[in-house]
């Protein structure tokens, strides 16, 4: 009786296991996006990371876009009309409605201090948390969700402050 109890736990942490696998996120996962953002098209464009993402290197945020930003290059477009994405770009100007963007990566946790600036500042490159961003057509999520770990793995590799209390308030 008790290796038939035996076999029967071991096959349902085995069925259990199996199912978390195939129904877990597997990444690149696509985040949808009111309005297709294709990063491809712009760094082709020679169109930087901070031309877009304005505060990264001067604070702890790197900062959304907002409508007025996006129109600001796109105004001209002689297809700003015809074009879906850039129809609805016109249309969020027009009607003087912030473009909702969706989250890439989750929310870090409240009591973690993080600072793209601290980061810039040793030349980290954007890549090494968030992946090759600028070879996407369409908005995926690259990097699992950050994880205590991995930070820590990085800061030991670097040399970096491991001290609580640079990262957590």
């Amino acid at each position: 009786m008790k290796k038939k109890i035996t076999g029967l736990s071991v096959l349902v942490i085995i069925l259990a296991g199996l199912i978390y696998s195939l129904s877990a996120t597997k990444l690149p996962a696509l985040v949808e996006q009111p309005i297709l953002f294709n990063h491809v098209r712009h760094a082709e464009k020679d169109v930087a990371c901070y031309d877009c993402h304005q505060y990264y290197k001067n604070y702890a945020v790197a900062g959304i876009p907002d409508t007025e930003l996006c129109y600001s290059c796109h105004k001209s477009d002689k297809d700003l009309k015809e074009k879906e994405e850039k129809r609805k770009l016109h249309e969020y100007f027009t009607e003087k409605i912030e473009i909702e963007w969706n989250r890439v990566n989750t929310p870090l946790p409240d009591d973690l201090v993080f600072n793209h600036k601290r980061h810039v500042a040793e030349d980290i490159e954007c890549a090494e948390c968030h992946g090759k961003i600028e070879d996407q057509v369409e908005t995926k999520q690259m990097v699992e969700d950050f994880k205590m770990d991995w930070c820590i793995e990085c800061h030991q590799k670097e040399e970096a402050d491991e001290d609580c209390l640079t990262c957590h308030k």
